[in-house]
């Protein structure tokens, strides 16, 4: 399940990184944390990428209820074109609730894709 989908766990971390930077470098730092405090030493990329439920649960802590992972999602979500994610970010969640990993890689891919053709335009921009 999930291993036709190959997603890269560094690049991964670089974007939750910048889809988090708007919140301050405080967030990050506070959001990490308390995602350890449930997670210990397992790397938290790594566990979104082997282990949503154990994710998702680590971010519900940290951020204190479901109700707000779904916003923290949603806010994050702002940043990337809805039409290239076929999903809400509600569904996103409830994937992440479920242990969907296989959903949950094919979403995160979808992103990273996304994330790498608008680097590609950016730096196409710059040299032409």
């Amino acid at each position: 399940m999930g291993e036709g989908i190959d997603v890269d766990e560094e690049e991964l971390r670089s974007l939750l990184l910048r889809l988090i930077e708007p919140f301050g470098p405080s967030f990050e730092l506070v959001l990490e944390l308390l995602m350890r405090q449930v997670l210990g030493d397992k790397s938290i990329t790594g566990t979104l990428i082997n282990d949503p439920r154990s994710f998702y649960e680590a971010l519900a802590h940290a951020v204190g209820s479901e109700g707000r992972v779904e916003a923290l999602v949603s806010l994050a979500s702002i940043s990337f074109r809805r039409e290239s994610v076929s999903t809400t970010p509600k569904r996103f969640v409830e994937m992440l609730k479920e242990g969907d990993r296989e959903n949950v890689l094919l979403i995160l891919s979808r992103v990273l894709e996304m994330a790498r053709g608008i680097r590609r335009s950016m730096i196409e921009g710059v040299e032409g």
